[in-house]
């Protein structure tokens, strides 16, 4: 991939995991008003999880809920492989 543009601050959450994937070469590009709006939503969501692991919420149990439910999705969410192995 040679270049990345985004110009919705949502999208710069998976930035991370397009970033940091050793075959990615490119470059990002993106508005300032995404670039402003990206790094608070980046920082609150930070910000959220360390408040829950000091309130001694465990990450595992809170996200373990959607993967329980999964089985009363229609076709072919329900059909996903595994997902309490995640």
């Amino acid at each position: 991939m040679g270049s990345l543009l985004t110009m919705f601050p949502l999208s710069l959450l998976a930035l991370p995991f397009v970033t940091e994937n050793p075959s990615f070469r490119g470059s990002v590009f993106l508005t300032e008003p995404t670039l402003h709006f990206g790094r608070l939503m980046m920082e609150e969501t930070i910000e959220y999880v360390e408040r829950r692991r000091s309130a001694g919420g465990s990450a595992s149990k809170s996200a373990a809920g959607w993967k329980s439910a999964l089985a009363s999705l229609p076709a072919p969410l329900c059909d996903a492989l595994n997902p309490l192995g995640w």
